[in-house]
């Protein structure tokens, strides 16, 4: 899921949120922010601070992330901040970075995993398995899972993405009403390189 929004709050306001308390929170930020330059050109007061920071520490970060199996669709689900903005940072493309757009990206984890992020397919091959044990059908499964009359395969390969493991973890609660009982892999896969970690 994605960083919540914090209401009430100038950051809030940047992502996006027109609730009544983020708009007067970009209101006073905005006044505020006029105020220190005027009083700066006035010469009675110091110099504004900068909202923003060189790009080298959130570059940094992700590229550790990335070395590490996070994927950029699993960061700017955690972080809140687009996918655009991230690869442009990641690729070197911006110049600067804002101080809140730097501490949402260091706020992401080498353990957080996005919904299209790839994971090893054995969890939820020993869901399926335990499933038709227990006499379920392959047309009751792909009407479980939400698959319709559409006969996709129920599992390719040795990856899948963590949106579909949650519906094979929701299909084993549906048929037994406990949890699946079996230890989720940590190795992960990078959907563009195909780079695996632990």
């Amino acid at each position: 899921m994605s960083k919540p929004i914090s209401h009430g709050t100038h950051a809030g306001y940047s992502r996006g949120c027109r609730c009544e308390g983020c708009v007067q929170a970009h209101r006073v930020y905005n006044r505020d922010r006029k105020r220190e330059f005027s009083r700066f050109k006035q010469g009675i007061g110091p110099a504004p601070e900068s909202r923003f920071v060189e790009p080298d520490t959130s570059r940094a970060h992700l590229e550790f992330l990335q070395r590490r199996g996070v994927s950029i669709n699993a960061v700017s689900e955690k972080s809140g901040i687009s996918e655009f903005t991230l690869k442009k940072i990641r690729s070197g493309r911006s110049t600067k970075v804002a101080k809140t757009t730097e501490a949402a990206i260091l706020s992401v984890g080498a353990s957080d995993l996005g919904p299209r992020q790839l994971v090893s397919s054995k969890y939820s091959e020993q869901i399926l398995n335990a499933v038709r044990d227990a006499g379920v059908t392959i047309d009751q499964i792909h009407r479980l899972l939400g698959y319709g009359n559409h006969y996709w395969p129920l599992i390719r390969g040795k990856w899948i993405r963590v949106e579909n493991q949650d519906r094979w973890e929701k299909l084993y609660f549906d048929v037994f009403r406990h949890p699946a009982p079996f230890e989720k892999s940590k190795v992960t896969k990078m959907a563009s390189d195909g780079k695996a970690k632990k």
